[in-house]
């Protein structure tokens, strides 16, 4: 009994960028938070901390004004599952 591994090899590539795919093709920016100053009364909108004595606020947004809320209610997409065939057995 043989296996034909070219079979098998040919397909498995193309399956595994199949699966893969969606992952990469729901990519967003980065969310935007509302940073307080710890010092004084100051508030900047940025995706990163703009130093050591700022504090991040607890609501994510989605533009660089922080204006408009990061909707959290958005299903994430599944990953696709495939089901490989068996590879063709020679006798």
């Amino acid at each position: 009994m043989r296996v034909c591994l070219m079979h098998a090899y040919g397909v498995l590539p193309i399956l595994f960028a199949l699966a893969f795919a969606p992952l990469t093709s729901n990519a967003e920016p980065a969310a935007y938070f509302i940073w307080k100053s710890k010092t004084s009364d100051a508030q900047v909108c940025a995706q990163t901390s703009p130093g050591e004595f700022w504090e991040k606020g607890n609501v994510a947004f989605k533009d660089p004004h922080c204006e408009k809320p990061k909707s959290s209610d958005v299903m994430p997409q599944l990953p696709l599952i495939l089901v490989i065939p068996p590879a063709k057995v020679h006798q």
